[in-house]
């Protein structure tokens, strides 16, 4: 469902939008947005910004990022 901003990353009642299942889909598609690169990376700041934890939660995170951008 499209949002008008970023402020439903913080509501943790959307089970479909959970914070693990966000990165993890957001860095596995980095690739595939050649065009939204800045969507992209705007959406996994305010989703660590909203989550600190994130970037420490399910695995390594920044090794999917560095693969993704290359």
């Amino acid at each position: 469902m499209p949002q008008p901003d970023d402020a439903f990353m913080r509501d943790r009642h959307l089970s479909g939008w959970a914070p693990v299942t966000l990165r993890r889909g957001l860095a596995g598609g980095l690739h595939l947005a050649a065009g939204f690169i800045g969507l992209y990376a705007h959406s996994l700041w305010a989703l660590l910004t909203a989550f600190p934890w994130l970037a420490h939660a399910a695995g390594p995170f920044a090794d999917v990022l560095r693969e993704q951008a290359g």
